[in-house]
């Protein structure tokens, strides 16, 4: 997040507008080290917004999960979390491409896209 206040600080200084991060209720995203963030966040123009507990018709990840569980690894067995990953990336891929719509991996720990051939549509 201390990532993303850097964003919103300067887009806030650039264009005056506020950026807003829109969560579920994980623990995550409500536990103790985040809410002493939080003033210091929306100083710089960095603002949440919590779903309501429970509440997966707003939370637009849920449907997209849904349809990858339901038509991209219905049925398949993964024999560990790489194995799984790589149907949940393969499952992206197609449906970016049914849409018509193009995505890109991000990697939070370093920050940057993942230029790979896995994401290509």
């Amino acid at each position: 997040m201390q990532w993303l206040a850097k964003r919103a600080v300067a887009e806030l200084k650039r264009t005056g507008r506020i950026t807003v991060v829109v969560q579920d209720n994980a623990s995550i995203h409500t536990c103790k080290l985040v809410k002493a963030q939080i003033e210091q966040w929306q100083q710089q123009g960095l603002f949440f917004f919590q779903l309501p507990p429970y509440c997966s018709e707003m939370n637009l990840i849920e449907g997209e999960w849904r349809q990858t569980k339901a038509h991209h690894i219905r049925g398949e067995m993964f024999d560990d979390r790489y194995d799984l990953a790589m149907g949940v990336i393969d499952s992206v891929r197609h449906r970016a491409q049914d849409a018509g719509y193009r995505v890109k991996r991000f990697n939070f720990k370093t920050k940057r896209t993942i230029r790979s051939t896995l994401m290509t549509a």
